[in-house]
């Protein structure tokens, strides 16, 4: 599908009734992919809503991607950061997160993660579903995480 920028709207893109956001106007530099941590798409939307945090763009698994905040409304989606010693990658970045788990922990043989409870709150991957690496800039500690295979390549690895 062929996309475009038209004003504050990605055409081609699926809108869906505004996440919460800032409020502000931005003149965006800068692009900013996260993963949702969550397993699809419709669900990641749903804790979005629930927490009060947005993208401007979405991309699921399958790649259907949906507009979820105008391309230059600030968007609450890298929280306190920093890129290359300029803070608050919001008010410069368009947000894209892809529907993505994140990292996973190893147990054992298998990688998933648990809550505080004990309880498991992914699936069980095997080592060949997924990318054994560190995050980019070190995040979680700098330790090797596994990465669902599926998107693993795009968030976590140089």
């Amino acid at each position: 599908m062929p996309y475009s920028v038209s004003g504050n709207t990605l055409t081609g893109a699926q809108q869906i009734p505004p996440l919460s956001y800032g409020g502000s106007t931005i003149q965006p530099s800068h692009i900013a992919i996260h993963y949702t941590a969550g397993s699809s798409l419709s669900g990641s939307i749903s804790h979005l809503r629930k927490v009060g945090y947005s993208y401007q763009l979405l991309i699921d698994r399958d790649g259907t991607v949906v507009q979820g905040t105008p391309l230059t409304t600030r968007a609450k989606h890298a929280g306190a950061s920093n890129w290359h010693g300029r803070d608050n990658v919001n008010d410069f970045g368009i947000g894209i997160s892809l529907a993505n788990i994140g990292y996973l922990d190893r147990h054992g043989s298998w990688f998933f993660n648990m809550n505080g409870h004990g309880d498991l709150i992914t699936k069980k991957y095997s080592k060949d579903e997924v990318v054994l690496d560190t995050h980019w800039n070190g995040h979680i500690g700098g330790n090797k995480k596994g990465w669902d295979e599926v998107l693993g390549r795009s968030i976590c690895c140089t």
